[in-house]
């Protein structure tokens, strides 16, 4: 969720300043307003964004990065706003005759009033099954070893903690089968996205934080309707919209605390679409990915970067940043000086911090009236070694940038 800091400690005093967010602005999780910071009327704040002290938004704007940089204007109609995804997602005539539903407010307090008790029904459930579990098998079976007593309450706990989880995947078979196009806020099918929501938080609290990174994940997201190839090692927390994933063969995810955002709350409306990683490629610690982003085959994206909606990263490339930015045509193995990338074997003087000179590791600093110094091998001379192309400095991002804009509509899709 974002957060708001309006206070600064400077020396021995603390300067204090307002936060102003107007009317039907947005921001995204991870986000950071500091004091001072008005947000005009419609915005909207993209992931993991960071806006400056005392920063003010032009209204009707779409913000992203860190520090924050506009990209370009919003629709002032929220009905084309909303709808933009979704036409690239399934098409004019599939997006336009859906049926988002509408808010019930018996329903919505009937809803909101339930939800705190599922968080005690799951605990409760889970701790008493564990308890009477193991009681009733030590007294029915007379086991008086306190080994075994302790390997029964083990037993029963990954017992239970199985039927929690297909209770939970019958939760999601019966209230919200699948996640497709958009919803209004408040009606059916956003409460149940709500109530599904507030399962896999509990679950990710006590029992899936122990069973990311391990063979045990991809059965699970199977479960809830993910496609998941083979080999692929799923290190982080899974989001509530399983069944709008799609993970080839050998994909690696590393944690973060909101990896895969396959959905989009603004202006009134839930939205989803897929996020497809595809055969091999890699996902950095504390990355996000937004709905309908792709990463093809063998690419890979670097640490504490962003994937807007709808972005792709191409085959075998590498993108970084917030918001990413495709540094080269071929995913770096690692990152490493010219010489080494013009076929020096990278060997390094301890003496004067430089890598050698050429190939067959010969002194760089002869002469040297450091007798200590040493060359010591840094990379092995019979694998491949990538350039590490330079970024340019993104700077402002071109409000003409395809990524950001449907050109037919001039419109973010943020």
């Amino acid at each position: 969720m974002p957060c708001c800091v309006d206070w600064h400690h400077h020396g021995n005093t603390i300067e204090i300043a307002p936060i102003t967010v107007g009317k039907e602005s947005f921001s995204a999780n991870g986000v950071v307003l500091q004091r001072g910071t008005v947000l005009a009327d419609k915005v909207t704040v993209g992931l993991l964004s960071t806006l400056p002290p005392f920063s003010h938004t032009e209204a009707e704007c779409a913000y992203m990065g860190s520090p924050a940089k506009k990209l370009s204007s919003t629709s002032e109609d929220d009905g084309d706003q909303t709808l933009l995804l979704q036409t690239i997602v399934q098409g004019d005539k599939e997006a336009e005759a859906q049926d988002v539903g509408e808010a019930h407010y018996c329903v919505v307090a009937m809803v909101s009033f339930i939800m705190p008790f599922i968080s005690l029904v799951f605990f409760s459930s889970l701790t008493c099954g564990v308890y009477y579990a193991t009681v009733w098998t030590i007294h029915v079976f007379h086991l008086e070893s306190l080994i075994v007593q302790a390997a029964v309450l083990v037993l029963n706990l990954f017992l239970c903690m199985a039927v929690e989880m297909s209770a939970a995947a019958a939760i999601k078979c019966l209230c919200c089968p699948k996640f497709v196009g958009r919803s209004a806020m408040w009606s059916y099918s956003f409460l149940s996205w709500e109530v599904f929501s507030t399962v896999i938080g509990i679950l990710s609290d006590t029992i899936l934080s122990n069973v990311q990174g391990t063979a045990l994940m991809a059965t699970w997201l199977r479960m809830l309707g993910a496609e998941v190839g083979d080999g692929v090692y799923f290190d982080t927390i899974p989001h509530v919209e399983t069944d709008r994933l799609v993970i080839k063969d050998g994909a690696t995810l590393l944690n973060a605390p909101q990896s895969l955002v396959p959905h989009a709350l603004d202006r009134g409306m839930l939205q989803f679409a897929k996020i497809t990683i595809e055969k091999n490629a890699s996902i950095s610690l504390n990355t996000c990915l937004n709905l309908h982003s792709h990463v093809g085959e063998g690419g890979t994206v670097g640490a504490s970067s962003v994937l807007m909606k709808a972005e792709r990263v191409p085959a075998h490339a590498y993108a970084e940043g917030n918001p990413s930015i495709v540094s080269g045509e071929e995913a770096p193995s690692s990152f490493v000086p010219q010489e080494v990338a013009d076929g020096c074997c990278g060997s390094y003087c301890g003496s004067c911090s430089k890598f050698a000179s050429c190939l067959c590791c010969a002194m760089c600093c002869k002469g040297s009236d450091d007798d200590d110094s040493v060359m010591v091998p840094l990379f092995n001379p019979s694998q491949p070694v990538y350039q590490a192309i330079p970024v340019k400095d993104p700077g402002m991002v071109d409000s003409s940038d395809s990524r950001f804009l449907d050109s037919t509509k001039n419109m973010t899709l943020l």
